[in-house]
């Protein structure tokens, strides 16, 4: 399955700087599970491809392990996206993710036995536009099920 993430605003991962002090968050503070390296790596201006995949590596793995702090970190808050399940429509918001996250964070707890899935991000590329502000970042998200 092809996914493209954009990571929008006034420099690369903005929700990862700005977003933080809008939410009266301490620069110490640490969402979720984020390590401090991926926090620091967040509020950076510039960033190189490895960094940007880095960064995108860290989302994807949230999304994984339904850990909502991080994704909101990470992510814009006026996020938009086209999702299967919207079925056409654009959704505007975090609202709608969310609600996804606590569906498949309660089902992962009533069926906790054995080894949850790999994500692996395989041919993984990093498309600066906008003078460096604002990066498309594409791959193929392989998702492995025991």
């Amino acid at each position: 399955r092809r996914k493209s993430d954009l990571l929008r605003g006034s420099a690369p991962c903005t929700q990862g700087r700005s977003d933080f002090r809008r939410r009266g968050l301490a620069p110490t503070t640490e969402p979720g599970g984020m390590s401090s390296s991926l926090l620091r790596l967040a509020r950076r201006q510039h960033l190189s491809d490895v960094e940007m995949l880095e960064l995108n590596r860290g989302l994807v793995s949230a999304i994984a392990a339904s850990d909502w702090d991080t994704y909101e970190a990470l992510v814009d808050l006026d996020l938009s996206c086209f999702e299967p399940e919207a079925k056409g429509q654009l959704v505007l918001g975090l609202d709608f993710h969310r609600y996804y996250f606590d569906f498949f964070r309660a089902q992962a707890a009533a069926a906790s036995s054995g080894p949850g899935p790999q994500t692996t991000l395989a041919a993984p590329s990093v498309r600066w536009m906008c003078r460096r502000s604002a990066a498309l970042v594409c791959y193929t998200r392989l998702i492995q099920r025991g």
